[in-house]
């Protein structure tokens, strides 16, 4: 940059030089005491000396004067060239870590985006619902289950819940389904899990896992000893109870069945080496109890088993919530 400003001092004093410069033909005359001539050039009777000697200056070629402003605008281009490529670059660096690209950003804006705090409006909404009508506003597949809302809120004066405490838990997705998981913590000391999932409606409560929904009395599963395979929402427990036909150890694996309805507690039985015992391996790795939809059943009348002993022959969900891991 010195450089180029050098330059541009050097062509402004030749320009002036330029601008004083006799024309063609023209003569200066000068000498060491400062006075000048009248004359142009000396005459016989008063012939040009040494001291009052003509001199002539020449006058710069045009053509060699063009080429250097050429010169000196190009040099002057490619530095602002240069400095804007600098300030450009440094500005784009310092805005990178906070720009996501614009691919990214796109991408972003087309994904349906939930605001959190909605969902829990809708969750201290649902819970304060004065009746069961009011409640299937908030309940995903109403019309399936509105029979059954209707039933488990029959006998109350209002359906709206004493909640003490309502703990929002995060949110999930599983296979595209995003969910809002929140833990109520009742005034007569139950607990209940609402899930809230995106829908094309709106976002709707899975009314099957916050009622804990089951197709079959549990009790009655219990007290008949039912040999056909009957589902229930349950907490499972590993655990190491053994007894009578499932006394052998390596022949089983052993789990705490509980239903959070019912003081009736069972123990499930699976076989280790099969498919179902690996599964069940693999979902209680580093896990203490599991929320799981399973099939049961009692053995055979032949077996030696007690009231509390019964057969796991399948996880039908994992998770409370159909098709949402829990």
């Amino acid at each position: 940059m010195e450089f180029a400003v050098d330059r541009i001092a050097g062509a402004v004093g030749e320009l002036e030089l330029f601008a004083r410069a006799p024309v063609a033909g023209e003569a200066v005359v000068s000498d060491r005491s400062g006075t000048s001539s009248e004359f142009g050039v000396g005459d016989a009777a008063n012939p040009p000396c040494r001291k009052n000697r003509v001199r002539r200056k020449r006058r710069r070629p045009e053509g060699r004067k063009r080429n250097e402003m050429v010169f000196l605008v190009a040099i002057m281009t490619v530095l602002l060239a240069i400095g804007l490529t600098v300030v450009f670059t440094s500005a784009r660096a310092e805005s990178g870590a906070r720009t996501m690209p614009v691919n990214e950003r796109l991408i972003e804006e087309k994904k349906p985006k939930l605001n959190t705090d909605a969902v829990i409006g809708r969750a201290v909404s649902f819970l304060r619902a004065p009746t069961w009508m009011d409640k299937l506003d908030y309940v995903r597949q109403s019309d399936r289950y509105s029979a059954h809302v209707r039933e488990f809120y029959a006998g109350r004066e209002s359906a709206s819940e004493e909640v003490i405490d309502l703990v929002f838990n995060g949110k999930t997705n599983h296979g595209g389904v995003e969910a809002f998981i929140f833990h109520a913590l009742m005034r007569d000391g139950d607990r209940r899990m609402l899930v809230f999932l995106q829908e094309a409606d709106g976002v709707r409560l899975d009314w099957e896992c916050y009622a804990r929904f089951n197709p079959a009395s549990w009790e009655q599963f219990v007290s008949e000893r039912v040999p056909e395979r009957t589902e229930f929402r349950l907490v499972v427990e590993k655990d190491e109870y053994s007894n009578r036909s499932y006394a052998d150890a390596e022949a089983h694996e052993y789990y705490r069945l509980r239903n959070p309805d019912s003081d009736r507690q069972l123990f499930g039985y699976v076989c280790p080496d099969s498919d179902l015992g690996l599964r069940m391996q693999e979902l209680f790795r580093g896990q203490p109890s599991r929320l799981l939809i399973l099939d049961i059943c009692y053995p055979d009348a032949g077996a030696e088993i007690a009231n509390d002993q019964v057969e796991i022959t399948a996880v039908s969900s994992v998770g409370w919530v159909r098709g949402v891991e829990g």
